[in-house]
């Protein structure tokens, strides 16, 4: 790798190169199909082809999002499905030989326990899905990684910030890849959602493009000639805020920028360092006693030396886009198409606006953790064990009592697991899990503007009941965007008539097509599925449109 940089120039996207045959993709955690959609989208389907996908929800009787996915890809005669753990499909052997390997898998916990002998071999904690990963790429080598997480993931755990994404890194210099991340919003490239994520893309340093990228700067590389680089272009300095009706920018603002990038660039260069310890040895010390530094920036590359340690390059990077964006307003369903189900009635409408708003307030609360309630009995001399139902309840249980007794008054009764005979809790003792605090939060907007993306989409977007990180449009605003493309100049309150987003458009908001959750197949029969869990797997997936890019960006090279 190159020590010195010269200066980047914004790259206009290549034209997808079609290959011999598309590339076989295996699908890990694939909720709805986020991950075959995009791939599958490249070069008109030409270019990548999942050949068998994997998901699983644990503690889902019905299933529904792999029901969701077979029925959408139930055309797709050559590929394979698996609903099972995915633990359970590598053990039985299900996973075939593929060419590229992607999975928007869970931030856990990825600390390594220290190997029972003197073999390299890496034992992480039963049930985090990293390791699925892990074993998989170890064995059958893919040519690609393309991996998704959120983006705390890269600052993980809070008190070793960096050490998960450190343990990662190593890892897959064990098995010999280099790779590239990068933190997007996928809103600042014009897609329709304010959704940020880290990208993950891996490669094998023989390959044309692992030799190309090791024989350029590591600047270079994640300034322009990255995957990720070309497929999200980026720059060294902070883009200017530009006002809500600014069009377009003068020739003098233009000219400004190019000077303030093209010398912030001869200035520019990513940390170094190299991570050279074993993951085992990485779980303990790893930026121990440092938490306020982040050893791992927005933009990263690593590439394995041949002793398989990790060589890193880390830099904050912003956004370089200039092209229009898609905003909620473009994305919306026609009002007379909305089921009734979706407005908001009067009755709630305060609450709704109380969620919103701004709050600086006393508030109550009660020691609910299983320990408390240990010690809560132990103090009391109560024996008694509550069920695992009891315990997720018990907050809500404690409330509900206090609302009814805010004085002394009669005994909580509690079923002891296992046992019809009830056990009487002390007012006493129930007071003293009661403590308020002060609680502050700022607003969000009310109605959500049309004339932006979505916030992020979150898994509890679906059902009625009233809450701040729901998305509510003003219905009016909607019925003028729809017609002359601008809300309506009014007081959106005061008129009073609002309605949550319906599921085809929290899909859009994804980049999915419209009604792409709509249907399963349960029991071997075509059924509908209810709006509140497909607003929950959008609230899982990711912005197809970013893979899309990526994948062209990988094809490309």
């Amino acid at each position: 790798m190159k020590k010195s940089a010269k200066k980047s120039k914004v790259t206009k996207p290549s034209k997808a190169k079609t290959p011999k045959s598309p590339l076989k993709v295996v699908e890990l955690f694939a909720g709805v199909g986020g991950f075959r959609l995009g791939l599958e989208k490249v070069a008109k389907g030409k270019a990548f082809k999942v050949i068998w996908s994997n998901q699983y929800e644990p503690g889902s009787a019905k299933q529904w999002a792999s029901r969701a996915y077979e029925y959408a890809f139930r055309k797709h005669k050559d590929s394979k499905h698996s609903n099972k753990l995915i633990e359970d499909a590598i053990a039985a052997g299900e996973v075939p030989k593929h060419d590229v390997l992607v999975g928007g898998f869970p931030c856990q916990d990825y600390s390594v326990a220290k190997p029972n002998n003197q073999s390299r071999g890496i034992e992480g904690k039963k049930g985090v899905l990293w390791w699925s990963i892990y074993q998989i790429a170890e064995k059958h080598e893919p040519d690609y990684l393309i991996l998704e997480n959120v983006d705390r993931l890269i600052k993980s755990p809070a008190k070793q910030r960096g050490r998960d994404f450190a343990i990662m890194l190593k890892c897959l210099a064990m098995l010999g890849y280099i790779v590239e991340w990068r933190v997007i919003n996928a809103a600042e490239y014009g897609m329709p959602q304010r959704r940020r994520r880290v990208f993950i893309v891996g490669y094998k340093p023989n390959s044309a493009l692992g030799k190309e990228i090791k024989k350029t700067t590591a600047e270079k590389v994640l300034l322009e000639k990255g995957i990720l680089a070309e497929a999200f272009p980026v720059q060294t300095i902070k883009p200017r805020k530009k006002l809500a009706d600014d069009d377009s920018d003068s020739e003098e603002e233009v000219a400004s920028d190019i000077q303030l990038e093209l010398f912030a660039q001869s200035e520019w260069r990513a940390d170094y360092n190299i991570i050279s310890k074993e993951p085992h040895e990485l779980t303990d010390s790893f930026n121990k006693g440092n938490a306020q530094h982040d050893p791992f920036k927005s933009a990263g590359l690593m590439i394995p030396t041949k002793d398989g340690k990790a060589e890193v390059w880390t830099a904050k990077v912003y956004p370089k886009f200039a092209d229009k964006s898609v905003n909620l307003g473009d994305l919306l369903t026609d009002e007379k198409e909305v089921p009734e189900e979706f407005y908001i009635d009067s009755a709630s409408l305060k609450s709704w606006v109380y969620q919103k708003g701004n709050k600086s307030e006393v508030r109550t609360n009660y020691l609910t953790t299983f320990d408390h309630i240990r010690k809560l009995f132990a103090k009391a001399h109560i024996k008694c064990e509550l069920t695992n139902t009891q315990k997720r309840a018990w907050g809500k249980k404690l409330e509900a009592y206090w609302k009814e007794n805010p004085t002394s008054g009669e005994p909580l009764k509690l079923n002891a697991e296992g046992d019809e005979k009830s056990v009487d809790i002390p007012w006493e003792l129930i007071a003293d899990t009661r403590f308020e605090y002060s609680f502050k939060e700022g607003p969000l907007p009310m109605p959500d503007p049309l004339d932006r993306p979505l916030r992020t989409i979150i898994t509890s977007e679906g059902g009625t009941s009233p809450s701040r990180f729901k998305h509510v449009i003003c219905c009016a605003c909607a019925t003028s965007w729809k017609k002359k493309g601008k809300p309506v100049n009014h007081d959106c309150v005061k008129a009073g008539k609002f309605r949550r987003l319906t599921p085809m458009e929290l899909e859009l908001g994804n980049m999915f097509p419209p009604e792409h959750t709509k249907h399963a197949v349960l029991d071997g029969k075509k059924v509908e599925i209810d709006p509140k869990h497909r607003a929950f797997f959008m609230g899982n997936a990711l912005v197809v449109g970013a893979i899309e890019k990526i994948g062209h960006s990988l094809i490309c090279r």
